[in-house]
């Protein structure tokens, strides 16, 4: 976290990946998403957590690098004196130095500048959405379940666009050419796991490769 800030963002369609968790594992990784935004450098053994922390873990790393353009920003123009190149736009100025009065305030302004900016292209539908719609083009096999929300995760990350760095103009074309390449796990005793474990059974028979596509 950078310094003096005093809040993070936890996004909506990430509740899927608390879903997928038993209460308890659930617990751990809240716990262990506080410890890092307070820079604790929580480390872990346990390979469940860490597949459920690393997608919120990669989008904290960018709200933080969205969050500290805006603070130098606003530290640049500060150093200007705060005027704009043209009188026309005095009074959107003061209004903006209005909101540097409170640094608590100015914190959370940041950070609903960072979640506007995460959602403003309309286009990109919610987790639970694509996942349904990606369900049906495989007759609701729930194997897939996982490897959809893994593709849903990477064109997010690639800020809306596919494996070749082409922007997805019709998600719901896409997914449709995109799923023949997608299938399940057919080997999952490859994985050096415990098959007991209770989030294993949810995923048991799925495969989370993220394919470029």
């Amino acid at each position: 976290m950078a310094k003096d800030k005093k809040s993070f963002l936890l996004y909506t369609d990430q509740q899927s990946i608390f879903k997928l968790l038993p209460d308890e594992l659930a617990g751990k990784l809240i716990k262990h998403i506080f410890a890092y935004v307070n820079d604790e450098k929580p480390a872990t053994p346990d390979l469940y957590l860490q597949l459920a922390f690393e997608p919120i873990k990669q989008q904290l790393k960018r709200d933080l690098k969205l969050y500290e353009d805006v603070c130098k920003k606003r530290s640049d123009s500060g150093k200007l004196g705060g005027r704009p190149k043209k009188q026309t736009e005095a009074k959107k100025a003061n209004g903006f130095f209005e909101k540097q009065t409170k640094a608590k305030k100015a914190d959370n302004d940041i950070d609903n500048d960072i979640d506007n900016d995460n959602v403003r292209n309309t286009d990109i539908p919610a987790r639970e959405v694509f996942v349904q719609y990606g369900l049906s083009l495989v007759n609701g096999n729930n194997g897939y379940e996982f490897t959809l929300n893994a593709k849903f995760d990477s064109w997010v990350e690639n800020k809306w666009r596919d494996g070749k760095g082409q922007k997805i103009k019709n998600w719901k074309t896409k997914l449709a050419n995109t799923i023949p390449y997608l299938k399940p796990m057919s080997q999952p005793n490859e994985l050096n796991v415990d098959h007991s474990h209770p989030l294993m059974q949810k995923l048991k028979g799925v495969d989370y490769t993220n394919q470029k596509l």
